[in-house]
């Protein structure tokens, strides 16, 4: 459950992110499999544009269901390159499965193999580039001083002062000690 306005604006970045990296994906799949000649043409037949362009909602809807099946928006500060890499493999494989089925139920004429592949590859990497990019931006933000959370340390003893030094010594987390809290009353 998302509690921070902040955390949910990241989470919306996060998905516009990844629709733009699959819309982008899917077009650049399409120009790399007929545009370039790279990949030789069978039966001299290019498919129009407008077929690749009548199929981006579908990929869009399909890449931002399976991003959320797999565990992709969830909040977590630090996963490692290899989970993240495994979880985005996951969610572009559902991905485009879930194209290729709707494609092939519907009827589309637009449903090269090539080009699935090109997508497939495009989404994956870009994905994994934008969001390492995302996240070293807003782990720059937080150690300048920027995007801090503030906590109240409950406790005055030996754990409470050991916590806030851990809390100042890693400010990449974002979270910037402002005080204690203790029930018991001193007399002095």
């Amino acid at each position: 459950m998302v509690k921070h306005r902040s955390d949910q604006a990241f989470l919306l970045l996060l998905s516009l992110a990844d629709a733009a990296v699959c819309s982008i994906a899917w077009l650049l799949a399409y120009v790399v499999r007929w545009e370039t000649g790279w990949v030789p043409i069978a039966y001299d037949v290019v498919p129009p544009w407008w077929w690749c362009l009548r199929a981006l909602p579908i990929v869009v809807v399909s890449a931002l269901v399976s991003f959320r099946l797999v565990g992709l928006y969830q909040l977590r500060r630090r996963w490692s390159l290899a989970f993240e890499l495994v979880k985005v493999l996951q969610a572009t494989t559902l991905t485009l499965l879930l194209v290729l089925a709707i494609t092939f139920y519907s009827r589309n004429p637009y449903e090269s193999r090539i080009a699935s592949l090109f997508f497939f590859l495009f989404t994956l990497v870009g994905v994994v580039a934008v969001r390492r990019s995302l996240g070293l931006y807003f782990r720059l933000c937080r150690r300048a001083g920027r995007m801090r959370h503030s906590a109240l340390i409950v406790g005055t003893g030996r754990t409470a002062s050991a916590i806030e030094g851990a809390l100042r010594r890693n400010n990449w987390l974002g979270i910037q000690p402002v005080g204690y809290v203790d029930d018991e009353t001193h007399r002095g």
